[in-house]
């Protein structure tokens, strides 16, 4: 039977998305939220998800966090700790607590969830951008922690929307260096003046944009980052890596589908990680 883990969010729909909300707006003053059912809570991944790579890349590490939760709901009887809320307009959001929601979906709960609702006063852009600040300060804090890619790729969106704030509070916000602040600040420029919109920006994780940054500067490079046949192939790995093969296997595997494929990744690891020595401190 196929365990059931937190899917990857699909970051281009988060401008769209981020716009949506903004419209709906701040809700009326009522009473905080203290229960809701499953079908109440609506979820918005693009924006108040921050893991991405982990998602995809161990899956088997959500699908054993979703676990643990399933068999907690059926030998207790009992909901989970509350899973975190807010309100845009006359619907409510989740923005922390995704491997809970599929936990309570897999063990078949039909009670009301416990809930912890944000509030604030605050409307329209303003608004979206404090819950997405709020997510990322839940989930960073949480049992199932964010990796140092997670976070580049959060404050990276944090820039390119010019949400960052001061270089020293991106820093303590984020858990990542004011070079690194100020590196990403200095790509945004550089990318901005390309011509790419800080919405198309946000789409992107921090490591497409310093791939778009370095081709830029250098004419030896295709300027097109080949984002679609990236996640085509992503996808296409997704179920083999779901199995939970070990990294050695992994590059047997890989060896044996293609003779010298692993001296090429030997390199190219080198190669990035020498690019990116100097943009993430």
């Amino acid at each position: 039977m196929r365990r059931s883990s937190v899917e990857r969010p699909d970051r281009s729909q988060l401008p769209n998305e981020k716009q949506r909300l903004a419209r709906e707006g701040k809700p009326k003053v009522s009473p905080a939220l203290k229960s809701m059912t499953a079908a109440e809570i609506n979820q918005c991944p693009s924006i108040f998800q921050p893991r991405g790579d982990q998602l995809l890349l161990y899956a088997g590490k959500s699908a054993d966090h979703v676990a643990m939760l399933v068999a907690a709901i059926k030998q207790s009887r009992k909901p989970l700790e509350p899973v975190d809320v807010v309100r845009f307009g006359s619907s409510v959001y989740l923005i922390n607590g995704h491997h809970r929601m599929k936990a309570y979906q897999e063990a078949g709960w039909t009670n009301a969830i416990p809930v912890n609702e944000h509030q604030s006063q605050l409307d329209g852009k303003d608004r979206v951008d404090w819950a997405e600040r709020t997510s990322y300060t839940l989930n960073s804090h949480n049992r199932l922690n964010l990796s140092d890619r997670e976070k580049a790729d959060a404050l990276w969106r944090a820039v390119a929307q010019g949400i960052d704030g001061s270089k020293a509070e991106a820093s303590a916000a984020y858990g990542l260096g004011t070079t690194t602040v100020a590196n990403m600040r200095k790509i945004k420029s550089k990318l901005v003046a390309a011509g790419k919109a800080p919405e198309e920006l946000c789409a992107w994780d921090w490591q497409r944009a310093i791939q778009e940054a370095m081709d830029r500067d250098s004419p030896d490079v295709a300027t097109d980052y080949d984002e679609r046949k990236r996640q085509l192939l992503a996808r296409a790995l997704k179920p083999v890596l779901n199995q939970g093969p070990s990294a050695e296997m992994l590059l047997d595997v890989l060896e044996a589908g293609r003779s010298g494929i692993i001296t090429e990744i030997t390199w190219a690891i080198e190669a990035r990680q020498q690019a990116l020595r100097d943009l993430i401190i």
